[in-house]
């Protein structure tokens, strides 16, 4: 009985070697090219990333791939009604000189794309990117679209949290992280900032007429809502001016006061660059959340 099954458990084990020796040569044949990737470039890339050589060096780009459901609702959720309904996973591609590199997370892609590229390799936009790129592109010039108070006064007149939107564009051209409140929780100012440097600073919004001027009851709101928030810094803006009150008090308090003449400047300092830097557009995480589905965690 043992000689007969002595055949078939010699096969089991050539089979069972046969595997385990593949995985091994394919464990070290990535292990060798994302060395090889290392060597370089100095970047790690991770054990579930795919590095290859590339046999064809064309231009530098990636593309990025993001979760869908097989079966998806307008909003791209799941649709639940089909109990077959999975979860689909595209690869994200990038091809960079003598190499390709294949991975299923679009973040740790775009993390790899970035380090490379502050390493100096070009590597051009991808389809995200030339969006966000484009969209600030228009928002740019959606600050730089008004060349005198009048204009801009007729411009966001209709709604203020426009002129809210476009003052916090101003800021973001500076290197600021700027958040419009909503119209629910304005908590006595318009926008929040932060700087490169983790400074803070609230910012409230006034598109008034050049004649109308602001008064020190306005500033003196800001300075409250301030005692709650805050912050290290406060500003106010106004399409207008500031009357001798409220410019004497701002002093006392440490509010920074920009009126109609000092926001023009600001915007029309950005006329003199016509391509965004780099940091500007790359993605961050907050940019690949849209394209993930809302129920399918980042």
């Amino acid at each position: 009985m043992l000689n007969e099954a002595m055949p078939i458990l010699c096969f089991l084990v050539i089979v069972a070697v046969a595997i385990c020796g593949t995985i091994a040569l394919v464990y070290a044949f990535n292990a060798y090219w994302r060395k090889r990737f290392f060597q370089s470039y100095q970047i790690r890339v991770t054990r579930f990333m795919k590095v290859r050589p590339r046999s064809r060096c064309d231009t530098n780009s990636f593309q990025l791939e993001f979760p869908r459901w097989e079966y998806e609702n307008k909003d791209g959720s799941g649709d639940r009604r089909r109990k077959d309904n999975n979860i689909r996973c595209g690869s994200c591609r990038l091809g960079v000189e003598n190499y390709k590199v294949k991975c299923k997370d679009a973040w740790q892609m775009v993390q790899l794309v970035n380090g490379l590229r502050h390493k100096g390799v070009q590597i051009s936009k991808c389809t995200e990117e030339k969006r966000k790129y484009k969209r600030l592109m228009d928002e740019l010039k959606d600050v730089q679209y008004c060349s005198d108070i009048e204009a801009l006064v007729k411009k966001f007149q209709r709604d203020p949290t426009d002129f809210e939107h476009y003052c916090a564009h101003i800021f973001r051209s500076k290197g600021f992280e700027a958040e419009v409140t909503s119209r629910s929780r304005d908590g006595g100012y318009d926008i929040a900032l932060t700087s490169a440097v983790g400074e803070t600073a609230i910012v409230e919004c006034k598109c008034y007429q050049p004649a109308e001027k602001i008064g020190r009851d306005l500033v003196q709101k800001l300075v409250g809502a301030n005692a709650v928030y805050k912050a290290d810094h406060m500003i106010f803006i106004t399409t207008s001016g500031f009357s001798a009150d409220a410019i004497s008090y701002a002093h006392q308090v440490g509010v920074k006061l920009i009126d109609g003449c000092d926001l023009l400047k600001l915007a029309n300092r950005d006329s003199e660059n016509n391509e965004l830097p780099m940091d500007k557009w790359l993605l961050a995480k907050e940019d690949l959340m849209a394209y993930y589905p809302p129920d399918c965690p980042f």
